[in-house]
């Protein structure tokens, strides 16, 4: 046979096939325009054909959605439709379906066929699979009981609010509209529940003259706030905080805070008042020192007076000492002075 002959009529024959495929699309669109493209319509059609036997359902989708936009026809919306179907979105094969005006048998038997799949898909539930982050966590639906997590459930079609709760988690509420054949995943992400914390000072002074950092952080705070000697609550995450005060330059207070979910706990930063100025005490030491010196000139005096009765009897001398006077008047003076320093050191 000859080569040339065999080239010419495997191009008629792909005359012949593209002339049949855009018959049946001109058939099925009566009203096709000049300005739409047939052929490119033909060529997406084949690729959303290959795309749907290698398995990307969603791409073969999207090609017939461009084929259908170069070309409008019942065919393509029937293909459409289908695809739909197989990625079990009942609810939007029905909008599709609704589209078709079929002209031909053929268009009509397989409308009647999706119409007939999609209602049966739109009359079963959906599942859903519910699940949270948060160990022990609950949902409840629509108002009803809570039931443990993780759960699934079947659930009519349209919207439906899910509660989820943990315990030291915030609730979450998630509000969903189900549709489709393909099981729902909802996963409830909780945030912990904060719990609250304040600073006090002891002794008391107001807060415009204490900077408070907790974690080494600076806390600001309103100039009312400022006013009062305990701070308003402040919310942050359970847990232990170390919290500093510092008062003017000197002063320094430190504290540690154990914050719970759902309570207000209290810093309080306890200011060590600094030793007072010992201002009588150098003149209780004078007093001390003199009632020792009192007692002591007493003691020399007394001794030397008991001496000299000893070196001149009485029997054979006449002793006229003032030594007497001075150890009495020396040992008087101590004692006031040891009763003086001892009120100073009491008062100090």
């Amino acid at each position: 046979m000859n080569p040339s002959h065999d080239a010419g009529l495997t191009a008629l024959r792909a005359l012949r096939t593209a002339a049949s495929v855009l018959l049946l699309l001109t058939l099925a669109c009566p009203h096709a325009s000049a300005a739409q493209d047939p052929a490119r319509a033909k060529q997406l059609y084949n690729e959303a054909r290959d795309l749907k036997e290698a398995g990307d359902i969603r791409g073969s989708l999207e090609k017939l959605q461009q084929a259908y936009e170069a070309f409008p026809s019942d065919a393509i919306l029937v293909s459409i439709a289908n695809r739909h179907l197989d990625l079990g979105e009942p609810e939007e094969a029905g909008a599709v379906l609704s589209r078709i005006q079929p002209t031909s048998a053929n268009v009509r038997k397989e409308v009647r066929r999706l119409r007939a799949d999609v209602e049966a898909r739109l009359a079963e539930p959906v599942a859903v699979r519910l699940s949270s982050d948060a160990p022990d966590a609950e949902v409840a639906i629509d108002g009803g009981p809570y039931r443990p997590l993780p759960a699934k459930v079947q659930l009519p079609r349209g919207s439906h609010t899910f509660v989820v709760r943990a315990p030291h988690r915030e609730p979450e509420t998630i509000t969903q509209e189900l549709r489709g054949s393909i099981e729902v995943p909802i996963i409830a992400s909780l945030r912990s529940q904060s719990g609250q914390w304040r600073v006090a000072t002891e002794p008391q002074v107001t807060l415009d003259k204490v900077r408070v950092l907790i974690e080494g952080q600076t806390v600001a705070m309103t100039g009312e706030e400022r006013q009062k000697p305990v701070s308003d609550p402040r919310a942050v995450p359970p847990g232990n905080y170390h919290v500093t005060c510092l008062k003017g330059f000197e002063a320094r207070a430190d504290a540690e805070v154990v914050v719970v979910a759902g309570e207000v706990a209290v810093a309080t930063c306890t200011f060590v008042e600094p030793p007072k100025a010992h201002k009588l005490r150098p003149w209780a030491w004078a007093s001390a020192g003199g009632a020792a010196a009192g007692i002591g000139v007493g003691t020399w005096a007394l001794i030397s007076y008991l001496q000299e009765k000893k070196d001149y009897p009485s029997d054979r001398y006449e002793l006229n000492s003032s030594k007497p006077a001075v150890a009495g008047i020396s040992y008087g003076v101590g004692a006031a002075l040891g009763v003086l320093s001892a009120i100073l050191f009491t008062r100090d």
